[in-house]
């Protein structure tokens, strides 16, 4: 979801004058703050400094029980009648760098919204804080049998710059500039 937030807010960012033109300007807009709104919840966004973030319902335990699974059948999750686990990630700057890229893209997006934007732009702090930990520097799908067969993530760089560098994009910061 945070690629997909922060691409949605980037072509709004870009071709505001399209959205406009079309129409379709404030519908973006509500796409993007329902994506940011939920990630705001996947961490305590009001502190500084988290733990944990929590990364995925469900999942797939690829094939490995009969016990059915995200994968086992494809239906609305409000129909689904079986235990989907909530994972919490201890660590994954992969995760929370990407992250912080989304909710600092669509920090831009809402500067018309001062109060908004400021919680994107915390938000995104706090998570790319806590991909910097040292302690914390492995992927988080590594070793999570319902993450690791969907999210095979073998690096974490690219993410962990994509939000460093969206942060800077977000405040001018140069902090976060020097980090890439």
């Amino acid at each position: 979801m945070s690629f997909a937030m922060t691409m949605l807010s980037w072509s709004v960012i870009e071709y505001e004058h399209k959205y406009r033109a079309i129409g379709e300007y404030d519908h973006s807009r509500d796409l993007i703050k329902w994506g940011t709104d939920y990630l705001l919840l996947t961490f305590n966004s009001s502190a500084s400094k988290i733990d944990k973030i929590y990364s995925q319902v469900g999942g797939s335990r690829n094939g490995s029980t009969t016990t059915p699974d995200d994968h086992y059948c494809w239906e609305r999750p409000e129909d689904m009648d079986y235990p989907r686990p909530v994972q919490t990630a201890v660590s994954g700057p992969d995760l929370s760098g990407e992250m912080a890229a989304a909710l600092a893209a669509a920090s831009i997006v809402f500067r018309d919204d001062n109060s908004y934007s400021s919680k994107l732009v915390k938000g995104a702090a706090t998570v790319l804080a806590f991909a910097r930990d040292r302690g914390k520097r492995t992927p988080y799908s590594r070793g999570n049998l319902y993450i690791d067969p969907c999210y095979n993530s073998t690096g974490y760089f690219d993410e962990y710059m994509w939000g460093a560098a969206w942060l800077y994009y977000a405040t001018g910061n140069n902090s976060y500039v020097s980090l890439c």
